[in-house]
């Protein structure tokens, strides 16, 4: 039964091995080949000088948000001190 586990789990990482060998690559992969970098560095420059619109869109639309955030909290400040001169008087 040893003999058999032993042999099993051999054969198991073997497998595994070729699998991992022959698995298709994704994500990040170098390239030596000189037009792909070319293109890749030419869009990448595109990119960097003219942002896509969405991402524009939602930077201009946390400003605002920021913005907002910081009169409603200032308002209710300014709001606070008349009354409580009035108060005094």
């Amino acid at each position: 039964m040893k003999i058999l586990s032993s042999l099993l789990f051999a054969l198991m990482a073997v497998s595994g091995l070729a699998l991992a060998q022959e698995a298709p690559l994704t994500g990040i992969a170098e390239t030596t080949d000189a037009a792909k970098i070319a293109q890749i560095e030419q869009h990448a420059q595109e990119l960097a000088a003219n942002p896509p619109p969405a991402t524009a869109a939602v930077v201009s639309h946390k400003v605002a948000h920021a913005k907002h955030a910081h009169k409603a909290k200032a308002k209710p400040a300014a709001e606070a001190a008349p009354t409580a001169a009035a108060t005094k008087g």
